[in-house]
């Protein structure tokens, strides 16, 4: 794994962190639903973070990988 690799990993897992974050506030603004809100925020925000983040990573091999 090539440092652009590395550096993409750092930002995705940054990316999903705050992604977390986010969610937990929406879900916090109603109580009741709370479950439901943090699924529907979070999951999407995760699965895109994670689709573009293994793009990226197969874009930025070097040719012995």
């Amino acid at each position: 794994m090539n440092t652009k690799q590395k550096i993409v990993i750092v930002v995705m897992d940054i990316f999903i962190f705050v992604a977390l974050f986010y969610s937990i506030m929406q879900g916090k603004n109603n109580p009741e639903y709370m479950t439901p809100i943090f699924f529907q925020n979070f999951v999407p925000l995760v699965l895109i973070t994670l689709i573009l983040g293994k793009i990226l990573v197969k874009r930025f091999r070097t040719e012995g990988e």
